[in-house]
């Protein structure tokens, strides 16, 4: 949480971190697999060209990308703010203060609700018009959802 802590200011702390659902890293995990297969599948049948390799080598470019923009992911929530932080090189980011929160919601597809995961959507109403900072795809977002309000409302 490198981003974070940097930009704490003095009578700030960290309230909540949340974590990623492990559906994040699924496709990732497939397209391992997936390269794991054609490289076995070229060795079985002794192909002379090259052509699963290449394919396999994009599969595993794909999944190194997409678990390092996982890991370069960064979401808090403190006493202050809201955070949200990605990407690899270049980062993008939204920063929401609390006082400015006008609401918490949570989304959730049907397969969200068999595996429990989400979105953590919170929004503002601002001069520009509505602001809207997403954590996607996160563990049990209910029960974070909960935990948040509690949080901030103590703060």
């Amino acid at each position: 949480m490198s981003y974070v802590k940097d930009t704490l200011q003095s009578d700030e702390e960290i309230l909540i971190i949340p974590e990623l659902h492990w559906i994040n890293f699924a496709l990732p995990a497939l397209a391992v697999i997936g390269a794991i297969i054609l490289v076995a599948a070229d060795f079985l049948l002794q192909l002379t060209d090259h052509g699963l390799w290449i394919i396999a080598a994009m599969l595993l470019v794909y999944a190194a990308f997409r678990i390092l923009y996982l890991k370069c992911k960064e979401m808090a929530v403190t006493n202050k703010r809201v955070v949200l932080r990605k990407g690899i090189i270049a980062s993008d980011g939204d920063e929401m203060k609390n006082i400015a929160l006008t609401g918490i919601e949570v989304e959730q597809t049907v397969m969200g609700r068999i595996l429990n995961f989400g979105n953590i959507c919170f929004t503002s109403a601002g001069s520009g018009g509505r602001l809207r900072v997403v954590f996607d795809n996160i563990k049990n977002p209910r029960r974070l959802k909960a935990e948040i309000e509690d949080a901030i409302e103590q703060k």
